[in-house]
């Protein structure tokens, strides 16, 4: 199987991804076949170079260095935090409130790097346009090698991959579209985690049958990333993706690695958020937290009018992490079997197992909390 389509000679589904390189200078590559039969998914090393969704643009160039990767002409760029959004192809309305609002920050944070992650594939000509016009517009989406619905442990992988190959980071954030993220509270605080090892730093449910973070918004070290490229061809995957996480937390501990929980949950406003409205509505907002969930485009324009005057003009406690004790008193441990339906399934090799979880196949979007008033 190609792992280009420079050809166009594909059998099976196409897909075209603008590609931007400078200001005026656009290429197409065609995507195909089955992505979890690529090989250098496959690579226990770290994952090769040779993807095709390298639709990246030349922000911030000024801080690339020489990659380390067998294509010589990628460089990398040199960040702390690498920040992946990820976000629904029609979900245009999340991304312009996040464009407009606290995103705009972006360029006063030369150690984060932000892109777009949405699906590529099993899209209509008007929703392909679409994204292209978007891609052209802003030059900051990311095209993954999945079509919609429940395949949020992919959309983390792929996000993870396709970071490694530009960024040179030594974290890793992951985020739904439908979270104000403080980025000044999060440039301020990063500083003292640069020590901790394996680190899994997040929103943390503590129940006695099981533990998992949410993965709503979450922060991994680069070593824990790492780790998951060297164990790529034996991972398990779940359609969704904080069990998935607590998959591999057991795999690592398996091999004898602990990860380093932070429990954040003071700081990440997770469960029932729109409940919290007045307590929310106050300038104050990014001293408190780090983000807020269910940011619908609304609220996080609303959001955004209580901060943007005094952005840059607060200051931060130092907040220390905890042992995991302290955080949840029940022995550490992730169990699939104890999540109830809808969301239990068991676990199945990530690459390489044809119809996976072929029930959820009938799922082509998935509404989320949004839709139904959640």
């Amino acid at each position: 199987m190609s792992r280009y389509a420079g050809s166009c000679k594909v059998k099976h589904q196409y897909f075209v991804v603008i590609c931007v390189f400078g200001v005026s200078s656009i290429f197409f590559f065609c995507l195909s076949g089955d992505y979890r039969a690529q090989p250098w998914m496959r690579n226990k090393t770290s994952p090769r170079s040779e993807n095709a969704l390298s639709n990246r643009t030349y922000d911030r160039e000024e801080r690339a260095e020489n990659s380390t990767s067998s294509a010589d002409f990628i460089k990398k760029i040199k960040v702390t935090v690498f920040m992946g959004i990820i976000t629904a192809p029609k979900r245009v309305d999340r991304r312009t409130a996040i464009r407009e609002t606290w995103l705009k920050t972006l360029d006063h944070y030369s150690e984060i790097g932000m892109r777009f992650f949405t699906d590529g594939l099993g899209l209509s000509k008007n929703e392909t346009l679409a994204l292209q016009l978007e891609q052209a517009k802003y030059g900051d989406l990311e095209f993954l090698p999945l079509k919609g619905g429940v395949r949020f442990t992919y959309r983390l992988l792929w996000m993870m991959f396709l970071a490694l190959e530009k960024y040179d980071f030594k974290f890793i954030l992951k985020t739904d579209d439908d979270y104000f993220v403080c980025l000044e509270h999060l440039n301020f605080d990063i500083r003292f985690r640069l020590q901790e090892k394996l680190l899994v730093w997040g929103w943390f449910h503590c129940e006695r049958g099981s533990q998992w973070t949410d993965e709503g918004l979450i922060i991994f070290g680069r070593d824990f990333v790492d780790e998951l490229v060297k164990l790529n061809e034996t991972l398990q995957c779940h359609p969704f993706g904080d069990q998935a996480i607590g998959l591999w937390i057991n795999a690592l501990a398996s091999y004898g690695s602990e990860v380093t929980f932070f429990a954040d949950n003071t700081r990440l406003l997770h469960v029932n958020s729109l409940d919290s409205e007045p307590y929310l509505k106050n300038s104050d907002l990014c001293t408190r937290f780090l983000g807020i969930h269910q940011a619908y485009p609304e609220r996080m324009r609303e959001y955004w009018s209580l901060v943007k005057t005094n952005w840059f003009n607060v200051s931060f406690a130092e907040v220390p992490r905890e042992p995991y004790q302290s955080y949840c008193p029940y022995q550490r441990r992730f169990e699939w079997r104890y999540f109830l339906p809808p969301w239990r399934y068991e676990p199945k090799p990530c690459w390489g197992s044809e119809g996976i979880w072929s029930n959820l196949e009938k799922f082509e979007y998935f509404a989320g909390r949004q839709e139904s008033g959640k």
